[in-house]
């Protein structure tokens, strides 16, 4: 990887191979695992992600407050797990979906 010490890829025993694409600021951008399936991560401004691609058409997309708290996912289908924090940041509930 040219902009870090970040893996490009990594080899098992069996010779399975799986290869990892990262932004400058060390994000992962994508992932290809051994039967060539590739996995593609989004990021907003502060580096969080926000979503992620499955190539099987499956996406999750993650919402976050001002403090930075993971306060929802959501899928492909519109299932929704929210999160919920009280003032100290301490995670209070997590409300699944119906």
């Amino acid at each position: 990887n040219p902009h870090s010490d970040l893996p490009c890829a990594t080899e098992d025993a069996t010779g399975s191979r799986k290869t990892m694409t990262w932004s400058r600021y060390a994000q992962l951008l994508s992932f290809t695992d051994c039967s060539g399936y590739v996995t593609r991560y989004d990021h907003d401004r502060f580096g969080q992600m926000t979503a992620v691609h499955r190539e099987e058409g499956l996406s999750q997309y993650h919402a976050y407050d001002s403090r930075g708290q993971l306060i929802a996912v959501k899928d492909t289908q519109g299932h929704e797990t929210r999160y919920e924090y009280n003032i100290a940041g301490d995670l209070t509930a997590v409300i699944a979906p119906d």
